[in-house]
């Protein structure tokens, strides 16, 4: 059994699809396309969710623990982006 067996065990225990819409903050969600751990369809629920500015970027091929390595020259252009936008 993978990791998206146990994901799927947690179901909608952490909420996070109603949590997001109390945050003011501007949001960007990166998110690998294979996630095993957070499947991407998730990531989207939270992120439709959410009300604040926010930009949802997703990374071909990554999965939960390579994207910030492996996928380096695609993940933190896109992180250093966010961190230098103007507000």
């Amino acid at each position: 059994m993978g990791l998206g067996f146990v994901a799927s065990l947690a179901g909608n225990a952490f909420e996070n699809d109603s949590k997001i819409k109390r945050v003011i903050a501007p949001l960007v969600v990166i998110h690998g396309t294979q996630d095993k751990v957070i499947p991407i369809d998730m990531g989207r629920k939270v992120f439709d969710a959410a009300t604040s500015q926010k930009s949802f970027y997703d990374i071909q091929e990554a999965d939960h623990n390579n994207i910030s390595r492996q996928f380096a020259d695609r993940y933190w252009p896109i992180v250093s982006k966010f961190i230098n936008q103007k507000q």
